[in-house]
């Protein structure tokens, strides 16, 4: 079961809550150091992640229809094209306020940013609704990709629903896959043991799971 509360919860919680106050603090101290992280980072997230590479090898060429959970700016979503095959991508994300290091999001400014990022990208259909909501209007999948909320419920909650949206030799899988995502690591594992006959990988900061043929 997912940790319910506890130390590890705690240190969780603190830790998210954190690195909002320590963005703020390099940035007023220290803003050429923040500016020069900032590109650090544009350019990491720009960088296929692994279980994008491994579905490259995997559908060899295959065109392929997918989903993201959790879009964000789209960085990632441009990434997943470029690399890929791709009749259609539907992206997932209700662009709802929410809750990020203890401080609310508006989410509009990544609303405006995806949506003239993607704008030339005719593969591409934006649903914007929850990813339960979205999953009632998708075809079979040939993956998804999990990005939304990294709590233990949500992240349990979207593998369970799209897990049967994912054909055979299809797949599911995610992002953040680290030490300090208790919750997300556990909904991880307790999905794969609940699939034992699939094949599974870890490959920090992703997981995904390969469904049997």
């Amino acid at each position: 079961m997912g940790r319910k509360g506890g130390v590890a919860d705690d240190q969780s919680v603190f830790a998210r809550k954190s690195v909002g106050l320590r963005h703020k603090m390099v940035k007023f101290l220290a803003p050429k150091l923040y500016s020069s992280y900032q590109s650090y980072y544009e350019k990491v997230a720009e960088t296929p992640r692994p279980m994008t590479l491994f579905m490259k090898n995997h559908f060899a060429g295959k065109a392929l229809v997918g989903a993201e959970i959790g879009v964000s700016t789209g960085t990632n979503a441009l990434s997943i094209l470029k690399e890929l095959s791709l009749q259609r991508l539907y992206l997932i994300d209700p662009y709802a306020p929410f809750l990020s290091f203890g401080e609310l999001d508006s989410h509009a400014t990544d609303r405006e940013t995806a949506r003239k990022n993607l704008s030339s990208c005719k593969q591409v259909t934006f649903i914007e609704k929850t990813s339960t909501e979205a999953a009632e209007e998708l075809p079979i999948l040939d993956f998804v990709y999990i990005d939304g909320n990294h709590d233990y419920e949500h992240v349990k909650e979207d593998a369970e629903t799209y897990y049967p949206k994912v054909r055979a030799g299809g797949m599911i899988g995610g992002h953040d896959f680290m030490p300090l995502c208790f919750g997300l690591v556990d909904a991880v594992i307790e999905f794969f043991s609940a699939h034992p006959l699939d094949d599974k990988r870890i490959v920090m900061p992703d997981w995904w799971l390969t469904k049997k043929r």
